[in-house]
């Protein structure tokens, strides 16, 4: 039995690449299959979709690709994973064989006071129509900001620098996104960002997002159960700043065939 723990694109391209080669699998998710492509506006670099799919479309095929290869996906937050394997789950406690960690990651922190009333992801931004400030000039922070703009929701940025590639900048402008730059962010509300330029300056909302970076999601891990050659990590969570769909499902896709050599006996 192998067990992967994240239900994202690399997860999942794992599970059925395993569920093809005749071993058993089943996925452990704390959300919806699918993982961050929920958020994502619109995906234009993946291979057999030249007009681009928008996240939740493809996140939506990644589920019944799921359904249509009968791969269980249990609804659980793993809290441990010990050596042996022992994952301990907020609902269960499971053993196996072989562990694929493709658990992506978690948003960054920078550490402003007020961080944690704020929303980190767009899918948990209420559906109720209204303003967002987002804070962040990357990549991610421009793409929030275009998925919210096309849903209705009057946006804006506020960020020290722009980072993002130059394309989304100026998709943002054509959808109305107003774009504040150069400004130093000191405090966070449900509602509001004070920032800082020649003078403090309250930017209010009804939500704020805050998308200033992502870290691999891995302190639920055992350091010792690391080490073992039977544990794997894929996608996302190894992979640095190269968090692109196409990579973590050529990356989920490689760990299950190096799974099913090791199930074979070749090692």
């Amino acid at each position: 039995m192998v067990i992967v723990v994240g239900g994202g694109p690399a997860g999942i391209a794992c599970a059925v690449q395993l569920k093809r080669s005749g071993i058993p699998v089943k996925i452990i998710e704390r959300k919806r299959a699918g993982g961050l492509v929920w958020n994502a506006w619109r995906i234009e670099n993946y291979p057999g979709f030249p007009e681009g799919i928008s996240g939740e479309e493809l996140a939506e095929r990644l589920e019944r690709h799921l359904e249509e290869w009968d791969i269980p996906v249990l609804q659980e937050e793993v809290k441990r994973i010990e050596p042996g394997f022992r994952i301990f789950t907020n609902r269960n406690t499971h053993e196996t064989e072989f562990v694929v960690v493709a658990s992506g990651t978690i948003p960054k922190k920078p550490g402003i006071p007020g961080e944690d009333e704020v929303f980190y992801e767009v899918v948990d931004i209420p559906s109720q129509k209204g303003s967002v400030t987002v804070v962040g000039g990357g990549d991610i922070a421009f793409d929030y900001a275009i998925n919210l703009s096309s849903r209705g929701y009057r946006v804006r940025i506020v960020a020290r620098g722009v980072r993002a590639l130059s394309l989304l900048q100026e998709r943002a402008k054509e959808r109305g996104v107003k774009i504040y730059t150069g400004w130093e962010i000191k405090g966070l509300e449900k509602t509001c960002v004070y920032a800082w330029k020649e003078g403090e300056v309250a930017f209010s909302s009804d939500y704020v997002l805050l998308a200033t970076g992502r870290l691999p999601n891995v302190d639920f891990i055992d350091k010792r159960a690391l080490k073992e050659k039977n544990l794997f990590l894929a996608g996302d969570v190894k992979n640095g700043f190269m968090r692109q769909v196409a990579i973590a499902c050529g990356d989920g896709v490689k760990t299950a065939m190096k799974i099913r050599r090791m199930y074979e006996g070749n090692f």
